[in-house]
């Protein structure tokens, strides 16, 4: 997924800035709370002017602060979670290793099955999918992170934030697995599988399927 990590950060950037701009949408204010028109003139009169921009500069600095230490804090316990592994965990992780195994062994057929059940409708639906795998497969959490500020709705906001994490650890961890497999992609090697480790090849693994 070229180019989305290096977006990344000004997407974390704009999310924060939408937690600090934006405010409660409708409902009653709270218990206790005057509104200024229901206050005598002369009390309005007194008031010194709100230090707007001031609070808005501290709540973007806290946002952003936020939301960098919940980014650290989860990854850290993403790299630290097998050391609290049990037997039935470590036993879970060999099954997926050993599935994973079995089906790279199996590429080449699953790959000429697949090619076999190609027709114009599969090519329009991969047409009209593949962006889900790049792009817009962060563009889905960051609409449901704002829509979610936007609204005071809690879950919607949590669902973004969690969706937009998980779109962020999963190209990272599979950027740098490309790196280290260096696959040349079937149109460099004439439909061979082909490994040149640590090269500027990024065929494996594909950043589409680890999206969707």
């Amino acid at each position: 997924m070229p180019g989305d990590a290096k977006t990344t950060a000004a997407l974390i950037l704009l999310l924060a800035l939408c937690g600090a701009g934006c405010t409660t949408v409708g409902g009653p204010p709270p218990a206790g709370h005057i509104r200024p028109s229901d206050r005598p003139a002369e009390d309005a009169a007194a008031d010194p002017p709100p230090a707007r921009q001031a609070t808005l500069s501290r709540r973007i600095v806290q946002s952003v602060v936020e939301e960098a230490s919940r980014y650290a804090s989860d990854g850290l316990a993403f790299v630290l979670a097998p050391s609290a592994w049990d037997g039935a965990d470590w036993r879970r992780a060999a099954g997926a290793g050993a599935t994973l195994g079995v089906l790279f062994v199996a590429d080449e057929s699953i790959d000429g099955f697949a090619r076999r059940q190609r027709s114009p409708f599969t090519d329009r639906v991969s047409s009209a999918t593949t962006s889900f795998g790049g792009a817009t497969g962060f563009r889905i959490p960051v609409v449901l992170l704002v829509s979610g500020l936007v609204f005071a709705d809690s879950n919607v906001r949590d669902m973004g934030r969690d969706g937009l994490e998980a779109c962020l650890f999963s190209s990272l961890v599979t950027k740098a697995v490309k790196n280290l497999a260096g696959r040349e992609r079937p149109f460099e090697t004439n439909g061979e599988t082909t490994f040149r480790p640590l090269s500027s090849h990024d065929s494996f693994p594909s950043g589409h399927t680890t999206q969707a």
